[in-house]
């Protein structure tokens, strides 16, 4: 089966749509696909589909026009690959359902997918990070030069780095969703979700003051593996969203964790894994940038 983002890589191709920020909006009005805001109830948006034509719909509550575009191109996704011309469809998307790369939810992956690589797409990221260290900075940048939220910037950046890395989405104290690269071959501390007291998310959490950089912290707060033990460490950068009782955490292996590959949990999977790590999916929340200042050792 061709994927999801190689489908969304030819609709760019067909489009001649090859520089930054994309406009999901200008891509329905190419395709004729009408858009339209509705006060649906429970629903964060919707694909009518009627044999023959299409049209978007989007919940008018939802005011955030990165969370809108996400949206549009979620739908998007749906119209490239789940509609049978000739057949009444109807797509019906809860806030649960689009960017939260929820693996329970196969149709909604496939479409979550499709729109990270639309308005994100690889070829074009890849660029701006230049083999870069991760970093709030770098991802803030990706964000911003592409106008869309935070968390798919991350889970771009993680699908497409080298290094050994992870991002972890907390709330209330517990981990949501996290999101490793393909070389982060730990598994995280998932039997109850809740954050360890000595990471800089959990401090953030208790309303304590926490550094805007990365700094190191003892690795068995956050990861799991036969090798990991008291001596062990890792880069955790924690970024308090706090008027929405959420924290996104950057983890980063510089070669501080002693570990063998026989001896670690690796998160390899048969392909890139980018809906195995949702758990439930994730509240959407905009984002205000703090101060950056990175700091190593």
């Amino acid at each position: 089966m061709i994927s999801a983002e190689s489908i969304a890589q030819n609709l760019l191709d067909d489009l001649g749509i090859n520089s930054y920020p994309i406009d999901p909006f200008a891509i329905c009005s190419n395709l004729r696909i009408h858009v339209f805001k509705e006060n649906f109830d429970g629903l964060e948006g919707v694909l009518l589909f009627d044999g023959k034509s299409a049209s978007i719909g989007l919940n008018k509550r939802q005011t955030l026009l990165t969370r809108e575009k996400f949206s549009v191109a979620h739908e998007l996704g749906h119209f490239s690959m789940d509609i049978n011309f000739g057949s009444q469809q109807v797509f019906k998307c809860t806030k649960n359902m689009i960017e939260s790369f929820n693996k329970n939810l196969e149709i909604e992956l496939r479409a979550d997918r499709f729109a990270s690589e639309l308005i994100l797409p690889s070829k074009l990221v890849n660029p701006l990070m230049k083999e870069q260290e991760p970093s709030w900075d770098l991802i803030k940048e990706i964000s911003t030069k592409f106008e869309v939220s935070l968390l798919p910037s991350a889970i771009k950046y993680m699908g497409l780095t080298q290094l050994s890395c992870c991002v972890v989405i907390s709330k209330k104290n517990k981990i949501l969703f996290y999101r490793p690269s393909k070389e982060f071959r730990y598994g995280l501390q998932m039997d109850s979700r809740i954050l360890s007291e000595g990471c800089f998310a959990h401090k953030s959490m208790k309303g304590e003051s926490i550094p805007n950089n990365f700094e190191v912290v003892s690795a068995d707060n956050w990861i799991t593996g036969r090798k990991v033990n008291r001596d062990s460490e890792i880069y955790e950068w924690s970024l308090p969203l706090n008027s929405y009782g959420t924290v996104m955490t950057i983890l980063w292996d510089d070669g501080l964790v002693d570990t063998d590959d026989d001896s670690m949990t690796y998160n390899k999977t048969e392909d890139d894994g980018l809906g195995n790590y949702s758990y439930g999916g994730v509240d959407n929340f905009p984002w205000e940038p703090p101060s950056f200042h990175k700091k190593k050792r």
